[in-house]
């Protein structure tokens, strides 16, 4: 789309919210999700998977050293930890805290390195932000591989898992182990999973539409997404930290910033009630409530914990609801 034509449709979404909502404004983010760290890390990783030219190296074999970079963009401390290397990364945690490794083949290690408790962690689930050690050759009795687990469906050691991995043939990609593992023609088994120590909570707002971080959204921060699309201002200039920046302004969640974010941003400023069209996942866990639409009736319940796909979201009495691209209905995002 050229400058000139996205500066028109800009220009018109802005006037419509200076006419209509120009004193709106979000209440101030008060608390965090559990784990929101965590959170962060994986959004980084998303970051890059779409966008894996901007993500440089600095090793030969750089998957350990993506998932570290991933976890230490979340302001997780990993000094004492870090390595470019899976089998001295995997080293550090066990020796710094057995608990924080969770054994899933209970395979012995080679003898160049301590041998972790090969007892498996049977009732352990992975959750997202965890580190998975792979073992994808398996004539090698060992983990040689690194990944970023950033979403789980099931429970147990042997849950599915989707991670994000680096130097996968040279660059980052999404790969979904079921039960653990990867048959066909390649073929990847989880050794298992160590948890960084993410905090609970995060000091960076990961509040959708805040580009500024500031805790609250307002036309301020429509004005910095705007300047944004037109080339006039930059993601890491806006507040000093382009992955935060980048993973609020990103409204629909689909790994690009686009006039489409800047509508939705429009939208949930003014409290609009406008239906977005948008196609991204998302875990939801069983039992979520399912309506007949954006504000509507609780009509059914999500059966089973998973991964679903969102292909609309609305915005009613101030809440974000999505549609289930099943047509079942709609949940609270």
């Amino acid at each position: 789309m050229k400058t000139s034509i996205i500066k028109k449709a800009i220009a018109g979404i802005t006037a419509a919210l200076t006419l209509g909502t120009a004193s709106a404004m979000l209440a101030p983010v008060s608390s965090f999700a559990a784990n929101q760290t965590a959170q962060e890390a994986c959004d980084t990783a998303r970051y890059y998977l779409n966008n894996p030219s901007k993500y440089s190296h600095s090793s030969s074999a750089w998957c350990a050293e993506f998932a570290v970079d991933c976890i230490e963009a979340a302001g997780v401390n990993m000094s004492g930890l870090a390595s470019n290397s899976t089998n001295a990364l995997l080293t550090n945690f066990y020796n710094r805290d057995h608990n924080s490794y969770h054994s899933r083949s209970g395979a012995a290690w080679r003898s160049a390195y301590p041998n972790p408790n090969t007892r498996i962690d049977t009732n352990y689930t992975p959750q997202p932000g965890d580190l998975a050690f792979v073992q994808n050759n398996w004539y090698d009795p060992e983990p040689d591989h690194t990944a970023l687990v950033v979403s789980v469906s099931g429970t147990g050691i042997n849950a599915t898992v989707t991670t994000i991995e680096g130097n996968m043939s040279g660059t980052i990609k999404s790969m979904t182990y079921s039960g653990g593992e990867i048959y066909g023609g390649y073929r990847a088994s989880i050794y298992g999973y160590a948890t960084p120590s993410y905090k609970k909570t995060s000091s960076v707002s990961t509040l959708k539409g805040d580009l500024d971080l500031n805790g609250k959204v307002d036309v301020t921060d429509c004005s910095h997404l705007s300047l944004y699309l037109i080339g006039d201002k930059t993601l890491a200039s806006i507040a000093g930290n382009e992955a935060a920046t980048k993973a609020n302004a990103d409204m629909n969640s689909d790994g690009e910033v686009t006039i489409v974010d800047l509508s939705m941003l429009k939208n949930k400023i003014s409290g609009g009630s406008a239906v977005v069209n948008v196609n991204y996942t998302k875990s939801l866990s069983a039992g979520t409530a399912i309506y007949s639409a954006a504000g509507g009736n609780k009509i059914n319940t999500i059966s089973s914990t998973g991964v679903y796909t969102i292909v609309k979201e609305q915005y009613a009495g101030g809440v974000k609801y999505g549609a289930l691209k099943s047509g079942a209905g709609w949940v609270k995002l």
